[in-house]
């Protein structure tokens, strides 16, 4: 009996520092994903740069401090917030298996590396628009006030306010990531953008360059967020690599449907929808009903932009219509194809309507919420960069 035992202690530590180390190897690639992305919509200017380090290490070191507690500790406020000490007090219960602490370390590593990716979206976008001052603590208060209560909802998977009557899918952060970020770029939107600021052509090679180590990262994104290697493995690489590709065709043609030219912008753009759209869906569609995704959110997304493209704002739309409209097309989408849940396989419009209602509700509580935040820091202490004036360089175009 007593040699039993030990097997079975043996085999959870040996399964607990496997999955550590693959929770650590995928940690590294979403944070490969963030600098993709960084340089996906790079500004050429320093200052951008130096903004979007700073965001990210800010970011590190509040998830350390409190972000992890309130995203996935025990609930200070029921339904919406854990206690910012929630990261000692997992450590505490990870009992004296020290293969079950280093699991711990890992689960937090990996969702701070993804607070941060999410981060990095948005201040790569506007990091050449804002004082980095104030926007430090814009993003200080945004991952407490709009990342903490997405994340403890649908990562945590327990007492959160989505879950209340909603039953909801979200493999690798769709919600959580792409959707409250894009609504946060729209928000963002309304309070930076004036109708004369104009666009200058981003470079495009490091567009290119950024997209393809965005795309390897987001391996890590899907394959960490499984936490293990087991029968969805398989499926999780196949959808990851094929859904981007084929979102890069499906956007290519539809701008050439509606414009008559074909653009290389347009095209790395549809493989980050792909990237986008697939990850809530990675691990529950087959390969095919991924190539529907693909082709639906590239579609899509590629005719939101071009239809916008010569309105005053336009060039501000891109990464909105590409995490926001993106992200809410692969969530509905399991509503209505995701293996087991969704309407084709269960005959019910329930998992649809549930799907439908988290993307919506994600994305009007960060949008209201960002708002207010931004409109509080800029009437406080003044969030945008004024000495950039007519000279912004806006890389989203």
């Amino acid at each position: 009996m007593h040699i039993l035992l030990a097997a079975v202690i043996m085999a959870d530590a040996v399964d607990d520092a496997q999955r550590s180390v693959l929770l650590l190897v995928c940690s590294a690639l979403v944070l490969l994903m963030a600098l993709g992305t960084s340089l996906f919509y790079r500004n050429p200017s320093r200052p951008a740069t130096k903004i979007v380090l700073f965001s990210a290490g800010a970011v590190a070191v509040l998830w350390v401090l409190c972000g992890y507690g309130l995203s996935f500790g025990k609930a200070i406020i029921p339904g919406f917030l854990g206690s910012p000490i929630g990261l000692l007090a997992a450590f505490g219960s990870a009992g004296g298996s020290s293969a079950a602490v280093l699991h711990a370390f890992a689960l937090v590593v990996f969702q701070g590396a993804v607070a941060v990716l999410t981060i990095t979206i948005i201040t790569s976008v506007n990091g050449h628009r804002v004082r980095l001052g104030a926007w430090l603590a814009f993003v200080t208060l945004w991952l407490i006030l709009v990342y903490a209560p997405i994340a403890y909802s649908v990562f945590n998977m327990r007492d959160g306010w989505l879950f209340d009557g909603l039953q909801i899918v979200d493999q690798a952060g769709g919600t959580v990531v792409h959707i409250s970020a894009g609504a946060a770029l729209l928000a963002l939107l309304v309070i930076f953008l004036p109708a004369s600021e104009r666009p200058q052509p981003p470079k495009q090679r490091m567009m290119v360059v950024g997209v393809c180590i965005l795309w390897l990262g987001a391996f890590g994104l899907n394959i960490g967020s499984e936490g293990v290697v087991d029968q969805l493995f398989g499926t999780i690489i196949l959808n990851t690599l094929v859904a981007p590709v084929v979102a890069a065709i499906a956007w290519s043609v539809t701008e050439l449907l509606m414009s008559g030219r074909v653009t290389q912008r347009g095209l790395v753009s549809g493989l980050v929808t792909g990237i986008v759209a697939v990850a809530p869906a990675c691990g529950i569609l087959t390969p095919l009903w991924t190539v529907a995704l693909a082709v639906l959110a590239g579609g899509i997304c590629s005719a939101v932009v071009t239809s916008s493209r010569r309105s005053a704002h336009g060039h501000g739309r891109r990464p909105v219509s590409i995490h926001l409209v993106g992200g809410i097309v692969g969530v509905a989408y399991i509503g209505l194809f995701g293996n087991g849940v969704g309407w084709k396989d269960s005959g019910q419009p329930t998992g649809l309507a549930d799907q439908a209602a988290a993307a919506v509700g994600v994305a009007a509580y960060s949008f209201v919420v960002t708002l207010v935040i931004a409109w509080v820091v800029h009437k406080s202490i003044g969030l945008k960069n004024n000495t950039a004036g007519a000279r912004v360089v806006a890389v989203d175009a």
